[in-house]
C-alpha cells in the first residue's frame, strides 16, 4: 500500500506538470537605430496565465494553467503609460515556448512613434499630391494636344481621382506597417535606406533598394535551396539557412512595398503588384506570399484577382482550419461583389465550417471571425430572399454575443458585433412582414444605444443613425405614427452632428436623409418644411460632387428636379423652370456616358418640363421640346426595363397634354391607349391622372 501511494503521488505530480507550461520574456524599449534597452513596470495580462509586471531588467514570467508549449497566447493588454506596443505582429503570433526560448515584448514610446508616423504621414501626402498633380498635367496635356477626346480625358482623369482618393483611404494603414520596422533588427545598408526616408528622399530610398537586386537575390537563393533539397541528410543545413535567407529576403520585398506606398501613385502600385505577383510565384511554397497578394487585391478592390489569389491560397495543404475559415470568408466577399451569389452562399457554408472548428480553442479572436461569418451569412441569406433563415443567423450572432459578454464582462469589438447583429436582426424581420416584433425588437435597441450617444463617438453615431432610419420605415408599417416623426427628428439630430464633425464624410449621408424629410413633408402638407429640406438637400448634393471620390451626379439632378417640381406643383412656374433645366443638362451629360443607365430619368425630367411648359401654354418651348422627348420616349419604350415604365407612361402623359392643349383629341386618346396597355396601375401615376381627367372632361 506505501509503494502504491507513493506511485499514485508520482504520476499526479507528473499530470500537474504536464497540465502548467512556463513562459519567461522580456520586455525592451525601441531606441531606432540603437540596441533596445530593458523596460520596467510594464503590465503583461494574458488569457489563461495572471497578471505580472516586468522588473527592472524587464523580464517576467507567466504561468499557464492549461496552455501548452506551440498553443497560441491571447494577449489582453501589455501597459505602460506613454508607452506602444511596437512589435505587434509578433505579438499576433505568439505561442508558448517549446524550447524555454525567452518572448521579447518591445514597446515605443508614444510621442516618438506619433512623430514618426506624422513625419511619414507628411512625406507621404506630399509625395501622393506632386504625383496626382503630375499625371493631371500629363492627360491635360494630351487632351489639349488632341491625343485625347474629352469623354476620355474625363474618365482618365475621374480613374486618376478614384486610383488616388483609394491610396489616401489605405495610407493610414501602409504608414502603421512603414513605423514599426525596427531599425534595430537591420543591417547598416538598409538603416541608410530608411534615414533617406526620413530625409524625405523617398526616390532615392527606392533606388537604393532596387540597388540591392531582391528579387535576382531571391532567384539565387532558390537555386541555393534547390540544391541543397536534392542534397543528401548532410546538407541540410544548407537548406534551412536558404529558407531563411528566403524569409530575410522577403522581409526585404516587403519592405521595399511598405515604401512605395508610401510614396503612392500608379507607378508604384504596379510597381507592388508586379513584385508580389514575381515573389509568389518564387516563393510558391509560401502561403504567408500568396496571403499578401489577397490582401494587396482586396485592398485595391479587385474582386476578380481577389478571388484567383484565394483559390491559389486554399490549394496549400498545410492550412489550419482558421487559415481556411478566413480566406473562405475574403472569397465569399468577393464571389458576392461580381455577383455569383451561388458560389458565395456555398464559400460561406464552408467558412462557417471551418471557423466553428477553430472555435474549440477558445479564443475570442477564433470567436469573433466566427460571429463575422455568421453575420456573413445571414447578409447573404437576406440578399437570397431567405428572409427567416437571416432572422436565424442574426439571432443565433446576437444570443453568442450575449453569452460572451455575460462571461466575461463588458468587450467593446463584441458589442459592435452584437450591435451590428442586432440592427440586422430588425431589418430581417422587417423583410418578413414581422413589424410587430421588428418595432419593440428596435425600439428596445434605441434604449439601449441611447446612453452611448453622450461621448459622441462618430462610429455609435452612424450606427445609432442607421437604427433609427429602420424604426422610421417600421414605424410607418407598425402605424406609430407619433413615433415615427420622432425617430425622424432624432435621426436628422444625429446625422447633422456627423456631418459638422467631418463635411466630407456624410454630406452624401445627411443628403439622403433631407430627401426622407422631403417626402415626409410632402406627405404631410407641411409646404414650407418641405419646400426647406428641399432646398437642403441640393445643397448637399452641390457640396458632395465637389468632395473626391463621392461625384453623383445622378442624385444632384434629382435633388434639382425634386426642387423645380415643388415650384411648379405650388404655381411658381418662374422658380421652378431653372431648377428643371439644370436636372436635364446634368442628366443629359450622363446620358452621353452611360444611356442604358441614365435615359430613363433624363425622358422623366423631360416630360415635367413639358407639363410645365403646357401649364403656361408656352408654345414655342413646347414645340421645341417635343422634338427631343418624343423620339426619346419612343426608343426609351422600344427597349424599356420594368423600372423605367413610369418614365415612359410620364412622357405620353405629357405629351398628351401638349395634344390637347393644341387641339389634337385622337393623338390624345391614342397615348392614353397606350398608357392603358402598357401600364394597368396607370392610376397610381398622379401626372397620368391629370392628363387623363383633362381629355375625360374635354
Amino acid at each position: 500500500m506505501k509503494w502504491y501511494c507513493s506511485t499514485l503521488l508520482l504520476c499526479m505530480s507528473a499530470t500537474l506538470g504536464w497540465a502548467q507550461s512556463i513562459q519567461n520574456g522580456v520586455v525592451k524599449e525601441y531606441n531606432g537605430g540603437k540596441q533596445k534597452t530593458p523596460l520596467a513596470n510594464v503590465g503583461v495580462s494574458v488569457k489563461n496565465a495572471p497578471r505580472v509586471q516586468s522588473d527592472k531588467t524587464g523580464a517576467f514570467r507567466l504561468d499557464f494553467r492549461t496552455l501548452k508549449p506551440g498553443d497560441r497566447v491571447e494577449v489582453r493588454s501589455i501597459e505602460r503609460e506613454g508607452y506602444v506596443i511596437f512589435n505587434q505582429e509578433a505579438l499576433d503570433e505568439w505561442r508558448v515556448s517549446k524550447d524555454d526560448v525567452p518572448f521579447t515584448i518591445v514597446l515605443c514610446k508614444e510621442s516618438r512613434f506619433r512623430a514618426l508616423k506624422e513625419k511619414y504621414y507628411a512625406l507621404a501626402s506630399k509625395s501622393y499630391a506632386e504625383q496626382r498633380e503630375a499625371e493631371e498635367k500629363r492627360l491635360a496635356a494630351s487632351q489639349k494636344s488632341g491625343q485625347l477626346l474629352q469623354e476620355e480625358y474625363e474618365r482618365k482623369l475621374k480613374e486618376i481621382s478614384d486610383l488616388y482618393e483609394t491610396q489616401l483611404e489605405n495610407l493610414d494603414n501602409y504608414i502603421e506597417r512603414f513605423a514599426r520596422i525596427d531599425l534595430s533588427e537591420l543591417d547598416q545598408e538598409e538603416q541608410t535606406i530608411i534615414e533617406m526616408v526620413q530625409t524625405g528622399d523617398i526616390d532615392g530610398a527606392i533606388k537604393a533598394y532596387d540597388a540591392m537586386n531582391i528579387l535576382q537575390k531571391m532567384d539565387a537563393v532558390n537555386r541555393q535551396g534547390e540544391e541543397a533539397n536534392r542534397a543528401v541528410r548532410a546538407l541540410q543545413q544548407k537548406v534551412e539557412e536558404a529558407e531563411a535567407q528566403k524569409t530575410r529576403l522577403y522581409a526585404l520585398v516587403k519592405n521595399q512595398i511598405a515604401l512605395l506606398k508610401l510614396k503612392g501613385g500608379r507607378e508604384s502600385f504596379d510597381r507592388i503588384e508586379q513584385m508580389l505577383v514575381d515573389a509568389a510565384g518564387k516563393l510558391s511554397d509560401r502561403p504567408e506570399v500568396v496571403w499578401d497578394c489577397i490582401d494587396f487585391y482586396t485592398d485595391q478592390g479587385n474582386s476578380d484577382q481577389t478571388i484567383r489569389w484565394c483559390e491559389k491560397y486554399l490549394a496549400f495543404n498545410s492550412l489550419t482550419p482558421v487559415q481556411r475559415g478566413f480566406v473562405e470568408s475574403c472569397l465569399t466577399v468577393s464571389l458576392y461583389n461580381v455577383g455569383r451569389l451561388k458560389e458565395a452562399m456555398e464559400h460561406s457554408r464552408k467558412s462557417l465550417e471551418y471557423l466553428e472548428e477553430a472555435r474549440a480553442d477558445g479564443s475570442n479572436r477564433s470567436l469573433l471571425r466566427y460571429l463575422n461569418a455568421l453575420i456573413q451569412q445571414g447578409g447573404l441569406l437576406g440578399v437570397t430572399e431567405q428572409e427567416e433563415a437571416s432572422v436565424k443567423c442574426f439571432e443565433q450572432v446576437v444570443h453568442l454575443c450575449d453569452s460572451v459578454l455575460r462571461t466575461d464582462g463588458e468587450d467593446d469589438v463584441v458589442q459592435q458585433y452584437k450591435y451590428e447583429a442586432q440592427y440586422r436582426w430588425m431589418v430581417a424581420l422587417s423583410r418578413c412582414g414581422r413589424y410587430e416584433e421588428a418595432f419593440h425588437f428596435g425600439k428596445k435597441l434605441v434604449d439601449e444605444m441611447q446612453p452611448r450617444m453622450a461621448d459622441e463617438n462618430v462610429l455609435w453615431m452612424e450606427r445609432y443613425g442607421r437604427v433609427l432610419n429602420q424604426m422610421f420605415f417600421v414605424s410607418s408599417r407598425y402605424g406609430d405614427l407619433d413615433n415615427k416623426d420622432e425617430y425622424l427628428q432624432k435621426n436628422v439630430a444625429i446625422w447633422q452632428k456627423l456631418y459638422e464633425k467631418n463635411p466630407q464624410a456624410h454630406v452624401s449621408d445627411y443628403a439622403e436623409l433631407c430627401q426622407r424629410l422631403l417626402f415626409h413633408y410632402y406627405g404631410k402638407k407641411e409646404y414650407d418644411k418641405c419646400f426647406e429640406a428641399a432646398r437642403k438637400e441640393l445643397e448637399l448634393r452641390e457640396e458632395a460632387c465637389r468632395v473626391p471620390g463621392d461625384i453623383d451626379l445622378s442624385s444632384y439632378a434629382m435633388a434639382s428636379c425634386n426642387l423645380g417640381y415643388l415650384y411648379a406643383h405650388y404655381g411658381d412656374i418662374q422658380q421652378a423652370e431653372p431648377y428643371m433645366l439644370k436636372a436635364i443638362d446634368i442628366q443629359q451629360s450622363l446620358v452621353q456616358k452611360d444611356p442604358a443607365t441614365h435615359r430613363g430619368m433624363l425622358v422623366h425630367y423631360k416630360a415635367d418640363l413639358m407639363q410645365l411648359y403646357v401649364k403656361q401654354r408656352d408654345i414655342a418651348k413646347c414645340t421645341a421640346l417635343e422634338r427631343t422627348l418624343r423620339p426619346e420616349a419612343e426608343q426609351l419604350f422600344a427597349n424599356h426595363k420594368e423600372q423605367e415604365v413610369t418614365a415612359i407612361v410620364n412622357a405620353w402623359s405629357s405629351l398628351g397634354l401638349w395634344s390637347l392643349l393644341q387641339g389634337n383629341r385622337a393623338e390624345a386618346e391614342a397615348l392614353r391607349k397606350r398608357i392603358v396597355a402598357l401600364d394597368p396601375d396607370y392610376r397610381d401615376n398622379e401626372d397620368c391622372m391629370r392628363f387623363i381627367h383633362q381629355l375625360d372632361q374635354k
